[in-house]
């Protein structure tokens, strides 16, 4: 994943928390995530697009025999477009 689409998946996470009143975490804090488990392939980070409009993001986390979402979200566009990205991400 490039800077560039880390941003989109940070921007996009922001829009979700605030939309539902939730607080996000701090931006180092999703960086130390990206350095430490993306790395050895135990976290991905996935940002859906419409042209070159960020819809949705997913992070998943996996060890041996499990997978699980840590997080996902839906951009402000996306809501008001009523686009369905975030659980077209999921599968």
């Amino acid at each position: 994943m490039t800077d560039r689409h880390f941003d989109n998946y940070y921007t996009i996470m922001t829009q979700s928390r605030r939309s539902l009143g939730l607080r996000m975490f701090p931006r180092r804090f999703w960086d130390l995530h990206r350095q430490y488990l993306s790395d050895p392939g135990r976290v991905s980070f996935y940002v859906a697009y419409l042209g070159d409009m960020p819809l949705a993001c997913l992070g998943a986390g996996w060890g041996e025999v499990w997978v699980t979402e840590l997080l996902s979200g839906t951009s402000d566009a996306a809501r008001e477009g009523s686009h369905f990205s975030g659980e077209a991400l999921k599968f």
